[in-house]
């Protein structure tokens, strides 16, 4: 059996919800970790606080860029779906897509899945 390392583990970040995304990266710096569980809720990311697709695109790909300056990577990626008007189980059409536009804007916008 091999033994576990800081290499096996992630933290996701809806613990740190009243704190900024970069004290988050801050605090996994500072214990070591590079693996990230990234959760898409506000305050880091939820695409309801834009007003548009280039603005969204525009935060994601800020986050990103600070995820990669710190030599860190999400392997995964954990959408909000108890809190907020998100649900891919919704009988609705258009929340339902609504739904699914969120989730794939966000991994898409990511690199997750590739």
């Amino acid at each position: 059996m091999s033994r576990i390392s800081m290499a096996n583990i992630a933290v996701m970040n809806v613990q740190y919800w009243h704190y900024s995304f970069d004290y988050f990266l801050d605090s996994m710096e500072e214990c070591r970790l590079r693996n990230i569980e990234l959760w898409t809720g506000a305050p880091h990311f939820y695409y309801d606080h834009f007003t548009s697709r280039s603005e969204q695109q525009h935060h994601i790909n800020l986050l990103r860029d600070k995820i990669a300056a710190r030599g860190m990577r999400v392997v995964m990626v954990t959408p909000e779906q108890l809190n907020y008007p998100v649900n891919l189980a919704g009988r609705e059409l258009g929340y339902r897509q609504k739904s699914i536009d969120y989730l794939s804007l966000t991994c898409r916008s990511l690199s997750i899945g590739r």
